[in-house]
């Protein structure tokens, strides 16, 4: 509620450094993603399920995002990059993550699943992404996934995350790629994932944003795309019309943010069969829901209003020199940092070399929003 009254924005001033492709260690590599084939539908092979690839976290306890960025930012420019000029340094999925507890639906998803507070139970506290701060570029603020929210995931159905889907092999009939073969605990894509290093205005913040490519738009149309990549998924047959729910003006604001210029979704009936092929641009989008960009000018200004939050709280003296978390409870985000040792020197993932900070016997959360 509190971000309701933030103004709208929109994306402007796009400019793409440059894209990479790299396995789950980020090291970059020349950058060759596919390029989307819309497949004829005449004498297709049923599609088989294979393991579906999740989004990567961006940070774990071996791997620093800023540290993977500033190594693709190397490949993408020659060095040349700096930070300085940047309020956001961040990934597709914080801000996918950040935009699913604006509209509503990570919290009625964790609601729905029982991590909320509820009779004889403690709500789930999650920390769901690392706020950084970077040494070179004190004005500007990293934010890295911690946790991957997946909807598929925790349902009463399906405790456990059930990865195989007709995905992958519609990716690869719509990119001209042999499909997979076999039993399905060996279907699993190993090839490289590709990413762009995209740099934009999302109202008054000037972003730097990590975003993946499952394929780039024909290279006869892409002139006139509003968007470079397209985003290839499947549905089932009961569920085609559910792209255009209430969640309409989110999927728009996001194809936005990643740059997507093409959703490419394939309707399976029971058969395995591809019955239906649905390619939306951001203008088929505008014509068939008229007002669905005004919507989602209003949900990126709440978006803005939300980081501009958080960069407020990681800015009080408290902050300093500690390692901050935003971490979801209750449908509630809030800051919070780890209780320090008196032996603390600073934080190692943002190489600040800091001198050492007091202990502190708890760590305050600061609600955000």
């Amino acid at each position: 509620e509190d971000l309701e009254d933030d103004p709208p924005v929109q994306v402007t001033n796009l400019h793409r450094i440059g894209g990479f492709s790299a396995y789950d260690d980020f090291e970059p590599m020349v950058y060759n993603p596919p390029e989307y084939r819309a497949p004829d539908r005449v004498g297709l092979p049923t599609l088989k399920k294979g393991i579906k690839r999740l989004p990567p976290i961006d940070q774990t306890g071996d791997r620093s995002f800023i540290a993977d960025m500033r190594k693709a930012l190397n490949w993408c420019s020659d060095g040349n990059y700096e930070f300085k000029h940047l309020d956001v340094v961040t990934s597709f999925s914080a801000l996918r993550l950040l935009m699913a507890f604006v509209d509503g639906t990570l919290s009625e998803d964790i609601r729905a699943k029982g991590k909320h507070t509820r009779r004889r139970g403690e709500a789930e506290l999650i920390d769901i992404i690392r706020i950084i701060r970077l040494p070179d570029a004190p004005g500007t603020l990293g934010l890295a996934t911690l946790w991957n929210w997946v909807p598929e995931a925790m349902s009463v159905k399906n405790p456990s995350l059930n990865r195989n889907s007709f995905d992958l092999s519609l990716r690869r009939l719509a990119t001209g790629k042999p499909l997979l073969d076999g039993p399905p605990s060996i279907r699993e894509d190993l090839d490289p994932s590709h990413f762009q290093l995209l740099e934009y205005d999302c109202g008054d913040l000037r972003m730097l944003v990590r975003a993946p490519v499952m394929a780039v738009m024909p290279s006869v149309d892409s002139d006139d795309a509003e968007g470079l990549a397209v985003n290839v998924q499947s549905a089932n047959i009961k569920r085609a019309g559910q792209f255009w729910n209430s969640e309409l003006s989110s999927r728009y604001a996001e194809m936005q943010l990643g740059d997507v210029g093409m959703v490419v979704r394939g309707i399976m009936d029971k058969g395995a069969s591809l019955v239906e092929l649905q390619e939306l641009t951001r203008e088929d989008l505008r014509l068939d829901r008229p007002g669905v960009d005004q919507d989602g000018d209003c949900l990126l200004g709440r978006l803005v209003g939300l980081i501009h939050r958080i960069r407020e709280v990681t800015e009080y003296p408290g902050c300093a020199g500690r390692p901050l978390y935003l971490q979801y409870a209750d449908a509630e985000l809030r800051v919070v940092a780890p209780v320090l040792d008196s032996d603390f020197d600073g934080d190692p993932w943002e190489e600040t070399g800091l001198a050492t900070v007091p202990s502190v016997a708890e760590a305050t959360p600061v609600d955000v929003a």
